[in-house]
């Protein structure tokens, strides 16, 4: 496999170590100041994250198990899009099973680079008005799954008091917060 330098159009060798099912291992080889250095980088699927609000103004979060911390994390709905669909489809599929809500409105506020320094990981954030309509349907890999529903200006308190500690989040919610500004 070779893959393009984006700076000077040379080409990189690159070999796969790991291949699984939430993510790969590239490992790129390119000369940097004519030494060659290798590059391990994380390559993911898109991710789509909504930031949901009821009709009256709350903000619904999930507070779920991560295996990765052994610990709740709480977050806003989010999950991969797949090759069948587009990131706003798959918002509202992820909406469906982990809250149980069904949009009235919905809006694409960006995009985020989760980690540009060592990963391709890109987000698309969506904004949605809506309600829940239903339990939450979890996938068999996702367990633990609460519904937090607070006023917006609570989000600030969570971040400051270390309890809403995703960075994807805490970013989403920054640039959702910058567009309405």
């Amino acid at each position: 496999m070779q893959a393009v330098d984006a700076e000077s159009g040379d080409r990189m060798k690159a070999k796969i170590p790991f291949d699984g099912e939430n993510f790969r291992v590239r490992i790129v080889s390119r000369a940097v100041r004519e030494v060659q250095q290798n590059f391990e980088i994380v390559q993911r699927p898109l991710i789509a994250l909504c930031i949901p609000y009821t009709r009256d103004g709350q903000v619904l979060l999930l507070s779920q198990y991560r295996a990765a911390i052994d610990d709740t994390s709480l977050e806003f709905p989010a999950g991969r899009v797949t090759s069948t669909e587009d990131s706003r489809s798959a918002v509202r599929r992820e909406l469906l099973e982990e809250i149980g809500f069904v949009t009235d409105s919905i809006e694409h506020v960006g995009s985020l680079q989760t980690a540009p320094h060592f990963s391709d990981e890109r987000v698309d954030v969506f904004v949605a008005k809506g309600h829940v309509t239903q339990p939450p349907t979890p996938t068999a890999k996702e367990d633990a799954i609460k519904v937090v529903i607070v006023p917006k200006r609570v989000i600030y308190d969570l971040i400051r008091d270390g309890r809403l500690v995703d960075a994807k989040s805490i970013a989403a919610f920054s640039q959702a917060a910058a567009r309405s500004a």
